[in-house]
């Protein structure tokens, strides 16, 4: 599995339990562009500091049918080079170790750094059966 992730240019990542994918960042740390569906809400890391367009596909679920399009576009126009490029510049913003640091810019120079916190949007609750109340 770990031969076939390194060896992909491009590595769906699926939501998972939550809004965001867990393959996604492993998608990133193999050096892959990571092509996310999203069925609410786009959950991304660094949202506002990154440009997530350069190096990755992001799309909602209703729109899944065209990722095809959109790799094959990317190849046509010889975007994937640059794109595997921008992961590789990133890597270690979705590592242990950066992630830390950046949490430690958030406490010390919140102006330098990649996180921000933003409020909870509600959850539909739709992707994981009948939502109650206790």
């Amino acid at each position: 599995w770990k031969n076939v992730l390194r060896s992909s240019q491009f590595c769906m990542a699926i939501r998972g339990n939550s809004r965001t994918s867990f393959h996604m960042y492993e998608a990133l740390q193999a050096g892959c562009i990571p092509v996310y569906v999203y069925d609410d809400l786009p959950w991304l890391p660094y949202r506002f500091a990154l440009n997530w367009s350069a190096f990755s596909i992001i799309r909602p679920l209703r729109d899944a049918k065209s990722v095809a399009d959109d790799i094959a576009r990317i190849r046509d126009t010889n975007q994937t080079l640059p794109m595997l490029q921008e992961v590789h510049r990133l890597h270690d913003w979705f590592t242990f170790k950066g992630l830390m640091y950046q949490i430690g810019l958030l406490f010390s120079a919140p102006e330098n750094t990649g996180l921000a916190c933003q409020k909870l949007p509600p959850d539909s609750g739709a992707h994981y059966g009948t939502v109650g109340t206790v």
